[in-house]
């Protein structure tokens, strides 16, 4: 899955992990590091839904509202 970034399908689900296991307290942080990055590129490549559309910008306000350490 994550081994093949052209697959769109498994990025999100990837993406919709990594969001699942910060919101359940499993180091949000470290979490969520990278999931910017894998909807930034789907973004650019015009991979994201209309749904998925503010997932990068949601993403961000998230690992921004996450207490710092």
């Amino acid at each position: 899955g994550a081994a093949d970034p052209g697959n769109a399908q498994w990025q999100i689900d990837i993406v919709m992990l990594l969001l699942g296991l910060a919101q359940a307290g499993d180091d949000p942080p470290a979490r969520l590091a990278s999931a910017p990055e894998i909807v930034r590129r789907l973004e650019a490549e015009g991979k994201l839904t209309p749904d998925q559309k503010s997932w990068p910008q949601a993403i961000e306000q998230a690992i921004a509202a996450l207490p710092r350490r």
